[in-house]
């Protein structure tokens, strides 16, 4: 029988929220891929105060990134560590094993099988 006894520690669980929030390809296309039909947009109808419009749309797309750049890399890992001290179930040891039947966890709270 295969056993893995782990403990989550303040630092895993702080990588396992900035994991969810990194830049995919998909959404650097989608900024780039609105940024570009916003800049287009603009330059066909606005011919008067074109500088203005891709100006602010620019200013707008440059500090969207900013601001979730800032929450990701200050905000995410204060909330992180807020939430990894108050909830003391995620600081519990845990023990897995598994066999040709199930897969089995346990912690002092209880037991569970996944068959």
């Amino acid at each position: 029988m295969n056993r893995i006894h782990a403990q989550l520690e303040v630092g895993d669980y702080l990588a396992a929220q900035q994991l969810h929030t990194r830049w995919t390809r998909r959404q650097l296309g989608m900024v780039a891929a609105m940024l570009g039909a916003g800049s287009l947009f603009a330059w066909a109808s606005m011919h008067e105060r074109r500088a203005f419009v891709v100006a602010c749309l620019l200013g707008g797309a440059v500090g969207g990134i900013a601001a979730c750049e800032v929450a990701r890399r200050f905000m995410l890992p204060w909330r992180s560590r807020r939430v990894f001290a108050q909830q003391k179930s995620l600081q519990r040891p845990v023990e897995f094993w598994w066999d040709d039947d199930a897969l089995h966890g346990s912690n002092d709270r209880g037991s569970n099988s996944t068959p």
